[in-house]
C-alpha cells in the first residue's frame, strides 16, 4: 500500500514540473513528517498478489487505443511494473 502511495505522489510531482508548474510538495510545511506519517498508517505486515498470466497482459495491451491518453498511460504503468519486478527479480538471484 505505501509503495503504491509514495509511487502516486511521486508520479504527481513529477507531472506537475514536467508541466512547468511548482512541486506541489513545496508549498506543505513538514511535508516529511506528513509522508512519514502516511507510511506508518499505511504499512502492512505483507500483500501477496497473484501474478497476473503474460497472455491476459499482452491482450490487454494489444487493445491499447493509441490515440487515448488514458489507455496509453495504463498501458506505460503496465510496463513500467513488468520492467520493476524483472529488475527486483535479476537482483536477487
Amino acid at each position: 500500500m505505501w509503495g503504491s502511495i509514495q509511487t502516486y505522489v511521486w508520479g504527481v510531482r513529477t507531472w506537475m514540473q514536467s508541466q512547468h508548474q511548482a512541486d506541489p510538495a513545496m508549498g506543505v510545511r513538514s511535508w516529511d513528517n506528513f509522508m512519514d506519517g502516511v507510511k506508518v498508517l499505511t504499512w502492512v505486515p505483507a500483500e501477496p498478489r497473484r501474478r497476473c498470466p503474460v497472455d491476459v497482459v499482452g491482450r490487454i495491451l494489444e487493445a491499447v487505443n493509441l490515440e487515448s491518453f488514458q489507455e496509453v498511460q495504463l498501458a506505460f504503468i503496465i510496463l513500467s511494473a513488468a520492467w520493476r519486478s524483472m529488475k527486483h527479480w535479476r537482483a536477487t538471484r
